[in-house]
C-alpha cells in the first residue's frame, strides 16, 4: 500500500511541478497581492458604505396594508400597540409612522 501511495505523489509532483523554495515564492507574491490590493479595496468599500450611511434617506411613502397589523388583542405592556422591540425610526404604527 505504500508503493502505490509513494508513486502517486511522486507522480503529483512532477505533474503539478516541483518549487525548490518549498511554495516561499507563491506565498510571498499572495501577501504583497494582500497588503497592496486586498486592504486597500476593503478600506475603499467601507468608506463607500460609511459615506451612503451618513447620506440623508427619504421616508417611504406610508401606505396602510391591512396584513401587518393584524392584532387580535392589544399588547399588555404600554399603550397597547408597541411591540417591545420597536424602533421608531423604521418601524410603523397601524395608521403612520411613529416621528422618531
Amino acid at each position: 500500500l505504500t508503493l502505490p501511495l509513494l508513486v502517486l505523489s511522486l507522480s503529483l509532483s512532477i505533474y503539478v511541478g516541483w518549487d525548490p523554495w518549498g511554495g516561499w515564492l507563491m506565498r510571498c507574491r499572495w501577501e504583497v497581492l494582500s497588503y497592496l490590493v486586498k486592504l486597500p479595496l476593503v478600506g475603499v468599500s467601507m468608506l463607500n458604505t460609511f459615506l451612503k450611511f451618513r447620506s440623508e434617506h427619504e421616508r417611504p411613502k406610508f401606505i396602510a396594508y391591512s396584513y401587518p397589523h393584524i392584532r387580535p388583542k392589544p399588547f399588555p405592556w404600554g399603550d397597547g400597540n408597541h411591540t417591545p422591540l420597536r424602533n421608531p425610526c423604521v418601524n410603523r404604527l397601524l395608521t403612520a409612522f411613529e416621528h422618531g
